[in-house]
């Protein structure tokens, strides 16, 4: 099939492709500039997604048309609710790298605020740092060699994707979700850094704001994944192998349980359990006898990685 007559990037390396569930027939191909982190989101009828080389995009759902595209330093997936989208994004203050929240209109892809929200120092996304995954840099190596890519091809772009957010090996962008945020009960909620942060979506002022503290890696690291919701609490896996509850409404801790092995990913919730896949290759299944922990099945949510509570 024929490229998308308007691309949404010129000349573009990659492409997104839309094809029907039950046939796999091609519905539209759009050029784009690289590979996607972690996954599309779909609100709406329309597909956002942020690509390595940090470019948001906005394309409509049925025919692949371009809503907007925004060069904007982005690094992460973007999360939509009632008009507003919310993505982490990567600035200098300084030589310090940091960064923070941004809430965007989802008509025009323009920021609503002048600055970052909640902006923290981000050392896991300089380059070479290995953009915080839960994976040593020997491991990610490792990896990429155990699959044939012990030198990735010029097509992975990873020169780019170092960058923008500090990866630099295909199993390190696999793994990559950045601070991706969440939105329940009108809050903005990620893991930043060695910070877990809420702020309101109406008006991008803090709620509250928690610190990890004590932990190997917590200076200059990434230590939790992004978070999975539950009705109260919220849900994370951390690099260090920590699995852990936090209240919605103030940061409050509900368990903390020392695993022992590092988890990439965010959490599964369902019928109070809560499962964690490790970096190691293990699933964990913790049984919590609390029915909050519920109704998160997939990356994201859903099937459109994109559930609001």
């Amino acid at each position: 099939m024929e490229f998308h007559p308007r691309p949404a990037s010129p000349r573009g390396s990659h492409r997104l492709l839309a094809a029907e569930l039950s046939t796999g027939r091609h519905i539209w191909e759009q050029e784009i500039s690289g590979d996607v982190i972690t996954a599309p989101v779909v609100s709406d009828g329309t597909v956002y997604f942020t690509t390595f080389n940090g470019t948001s995009y906005a394309l409509d759902a049925g025919d692949g048309s371009v809503v907007w595209v925004k060069v904007n330093a982005a690094t992460s997936a973007p999360v939509i609710a009632n008009g507003q989208l919310y993505e982490t994004r990567k600035t200098l203050a300084g030589k310090e790298t940091v960064e923070g929240l941004a809430r965007v209109d989802t008509k025009d892809g323009n920021a609503r605020d002048q600055e970052l929200i909640a902006k923290s120092k981000a050392e896991y996304l300089n380059q070479g740092s290995g953009g915080g995954v839960a994976l040593s840099s020997a491991a990610v190596h490792a990896l990429d060699s155990s699959v044939g890519f012990s030198a990735a091809p010029s097509s992975a772009k990873l020169a780019e994707a170092n960058n923008a957010v500090g990866v630099n090996s295909v199993v390190g962008a696999w793994a990559f979700q950045g601070s991706r945020a969440a939105v329940s009960k009108g809050q903005i909620l990620n893991a930043q850094g060695n910070y877990i942060n809420s702020v309101r979506a109406a008006d991008g002022r803090q709620t509250w704001q928690a610190e990890v503290v004590g932990l190997p890696g917590t200076a200059g690291g990434q230590v939790f994944s992004p978070p999975a919701v539950g009705r109260d609490y919220l849900y994370l896996a951390g690099a260090d192998g920590h699995l852990v509850s936090v209240r919605q409404s103030n940061g409050g801790i509900g368990f903390s349980y020392a695993l022992k092995a590092p988890m990439a990913f965010q959490p599964v919730l369902a019928k109070g359990n809560v499962y964690a896949g490790t970096s190691d290759g293990r699933l964990i299944c913790l049984k919590t006898g609390n029915q909050d922990a519920d109704g998160w099945y997939a990356w994201g949510g859903n099937a459109q990685h994109n559930k609001i509570q």
